[in-house]
Order: structure tokens, then sequence, then C-alpha cells
């Protein structure tokens, strides 16, 4: 018998409407135009008078419709429709995959593919209410398991003072550094993340610009208080050497979690999460935005937006719920002699990345920072708190990035 009118009698027997929409059953489920307009019908009497109409309503507005008892669940019939919807629209992606594979375009091919079962994971995913009537217990030990040593709630970021307007960086948050063309935004985020790996975090470093060995130079470089360049070229003194080789062959393998950096040819959304489910890290990096491809299509500033805002839902996803740091650019308009923060409307590309992100911490050095080895930092906005800005020491010779105000926050 129809799965669709099973589901329609159903649905006016119970009128539990609430479970259906929650488990995202919509009109284009329905093959069966009629059904279809049930079932619109059902939601449009639902939105005006707040309530399910009666069978004899649906009788006499549809004449060929039919009503019989129906013994399966509400939650069973809808699974069946989603499955079934599921299906089909694997069926299509599959055949418009073949087609395009056909014409000797795979690379095109595996983007459709990934974006096309992205969309569709999305359009059927689930979500669960919560009461916090009923919640306490776990929210208590959440609270106490997620407190570290420093009385953070999140990861904590190596600077005191966006540990302090943040509590950590949270779980679940679109993180965005922003900040000129080659100003230090990369750097800016390998240190945020190599602190949370010294504090016992797994980071994934997704990046499109720099080599693998680029970034574990700047890693090393940072813990080690090594300038980068000498690790990259070689020229480490004896005494440089002899801790650089303790680091690599006894403190790594036996003091800290997997740190994982990868370089993918191209990076869309679904590489992001296909990573993120394939490594399970604490804390992701992604260096940049406008590197990225969307696999939807978008140009410009709407494949930025579509990109901000696929990369805020995964963060908040439950089965994920980790920080990931987006790098952006700013527009060529600001000028970084200002010495001045840029501001959200700086953001090169789209404006949505700054309403999608959670937090937003800016960078900037004028020439004369640069000569003094400071750095201009800023949290410039903060969902669920206030904002902050101060200087930090900038050496990158040395390997030091510090902050110079509040140096009881120094992690390194």
């Amino acid at each position: 018998m129809n799965i669709e009118l099973r589901f329609l009698n159903k649905l006016l027997t119970t009128k539990q409407i609430n479970l259906a929409l929650k488990n995202a059953v919509a009109s284009d489920m329905f093959l069966i135009e009629e059904n279809r307009r049930i079932f619109e019908f059902i939601c449009s009497h639902y939105r005006q008078y707040k309530q399910i109409p009666s069978i004899d309503t649906i009788s006499s507005k549809f004449n060929s419709y039919n009503y019989f008892e129906e013994h399966e669940s509400l939650s069973f019939l809808i699974d069946q429709l989603v499955e079934r919807k599921c299906s089909i629209e694997l069926e299509q992606i599959l055949l418009l995959t073949a087609n395009i594979l056909k014409e000797g375009k795979a690379f095109k091919a595996i983007e459709e593919l990934q974006g096309k079962l992205l969309q569709l994971k999305k359009d059927v995913r689930i979500e669960d209410d919560i009461d916090l009537k009923n919640y306490g217990e776990h929210r208590l030990d959440t609270y106490l398991k997620s407190l570290d040593v420093k009385g953070l709630s999140g990861i904590p970021s190596g600077f005191s003072s966006i540990d302090r307007v943040t509590c950590g960086l949270q779980n679940g948050t679109l993180i965005s550094v922003i900040g000129p063309t080659g100003m230090g935004k990369s750097f800016t985020a390998i240190f945020m993340e190599t602190n949370a790996w010294l504090a016992g975090y797994k980071p994934l470093h997704i990046t499109l610009e720099m080599s693998s060995q680029q970034i574990a130079n700047r890693v090393e470089s940072l813990i080690l208080k090594i300038g980068h360049n000498l690790i990259k070229f070689a020229k480490l003194m004896p005494d440089e050497f002899e801790k650089y080789k303790k680091f690599l062959i006894d403190e790594i393998k036996n003091k800290y979690p997997s740190f994982i950096i990868s370089k993918p040819v191209r990076c869309t959304q679904s590489l992001v999460l296909s990573k993120i489910n394939e490594h399970k890290p604490d804390i992701c990096v992604i260096d940049y935005s406008a590197l990225m491809t969307d696999e939807r299509g978008g140009r410009d500033w709407q494949a930025v937006s579509n990109i901000s805002k696929d990369l805020k839902n995964f963060a908040s996803d439950i089965k994920i719920n980790i920080p990931i740091i987006l790098l952006s650019q700013v527009h060529r308009g600001f000028d970084p002699e200002a010495n001045e923060l840029p501001t959200l409307r700086n953001i090169a590309h789209s404006y949505e990345v700054a309403a999608d992100s959670d937090l937003v911490i800016a960078i900037n050095q004028s020439k004369d920072m640069k000569n003094n080895n400071e750095m201009m930092i800023g949290v410039i906005k903060n969902r669920d708190g206030e904002e902050v800005c101060f200087n930090a020491e900038w050496d990158l010779d040395r390997g030091i990035i510090r902050e110079k105000e509040n140096i009881d926050g120094e992690v390194f």
C-alpha cells in the first residue's frame, strides 16, 4: 500500500506534526500530486489555526482521499519516506556523476558527487530537542569534564586576553582570523592550535597555500623558540640542534596527541567534513577561505558565503562539535598603516563570513610595529562576550609570539 497515504492517515490520527517536521518531512517527498497537496494543506492549516485538520475536513476538500486505519507508528512511516527520498536522490546523483565521468571529467564528477551527497545529508539531518528540566545532570557532567587546569571551559588559545573574554575556544563555534595579505594570519592560527596541542588537544590543519613541511616548521619554531627559517634551511647551532632532536625523537611521541596536517589538491566543504570524520580532531584550522572550492558552484562572494555557512554547520553539528578556525583576508581598501584593526566590513569577498562567525579575531601590523616586533591583535566580534584588543610580541626570527600585556598568560 502507498507509503504516502499511510503516512498521511497516521499523521491525521496522531496529529504529531512536530515529529514529522523535525524529521525533515517536506512536500517534495511526495511523488503523488494529490498526496503532496494534502500534506501542504495540513501544514497550511496548522500554521493558520495551530492544529491539524480533521479527517472530515480533508475528505470534504479532497474527493479522492481514502482514509483507513494505519497500525504502524508514525516514526516508522517517516523513516520509510526519508529512506525513499534518499534512494531516489542517490540514484539521480549517481546517474549524473556517471554521465560526467563518461565525458572524461573525473575531478568534476568527484566534486559533483561530494557536493550532492553533502546536500542530501543536510536535507535529511535530524535534530533532537532537549528539555533543560531533564538535562541538569548531563550539563553538570559536561561542565566538570570541560574544565581544564586553567579554569577554561574551552580550548586555550595561548593569548590570555582572548581566553579571558571567551573562556577558551568553544566547541561548536566558527572562528574567523582576518588580516591583510602576508600579515601573519597563518602564524596566528598555528600559534593557537599549537597551544591547544601542548594542552593535550588534537589539531587538524588543512592548508591550501603552504606546504605541510612549512606548517611543521612553524609549529616546531613556536614550541622550541627557534626561528622557523633556521629549521627550514638547516642552520641550527649545535645546542639548538640537540634541543630540536630531543623534541622530535622523544617528546612528540611520548607527550602529545596527534597533530594532523592535510594538504589537499583541492578543498571543498565535503573534503573538510570527510577529514574531520576521518581524524576526529578537537580543533580544526582551514587556511584559507578564498582558496576553497564551493561545491555548490558559487562564485566570489556567494562561494565564500556558502563555504562559511557550511563550516558553521559542521562546527555546531552535534556529532562534530569542535571549534573550526577559518582564515580570511581583508579587502585591498584596508590600510595596514592606519594603526588600527580591520573591522568586520573589511572582510574580503563576503560580509557573510562575519555574520556566520561566532568569534572574529583581527590582526594588523604597521611598519613601525614590524620594526618593533609587535603585532596588534583583537577580538572584534564575540557572540558570547566582550571584545578586546592587545599588542603581542611578534619575533618570528626567534620563534616568539606572546602577549605583551598580562605576561602571566604566556604559555610557551
